[in-house]
């Protein structure tokens, strides 16, 4: 697993558990996705990012400020601990 896999950039890079910064002092855990895959938000285009009975849609693309689950960053360092393997 790659340093990149825990970059979050666009809301297609968005996973469950990440926490996603809609604006200053406002922050959610994402608890659903729409499409649930990056590739299939890429490939539809936008991606509707749900915490609790709130959603967003925004486009796949989009820039976004969010920081990985505490799950993504452990997976990332056993990986690395492991030589990589995932």
């Amino acid at each position: 697993m790659s340093t990149a896999e825990l970059t979050i950039r666009i809301a297609a890079d968005l996973e469950v558990g990440d926490t996603y910064h809609r604006e200053p002092g406002y922050s959610v855990v994402v608890t659903e996705l729409n499409p649930p895959t990056r590739e299939a938000a890429m490939a539809h285009g936008e991606r509707e990012v749900w915490s609790g009975g709130m959603w967003w849609t925004l486009l796949a693309v989009e820039r976004v400020d969010a920081t990985p689950s505490d799950r993504r960053v452990a997976a990332h360092l056993a990986a690395e601990q492991d030589g990589g393997v995932a």
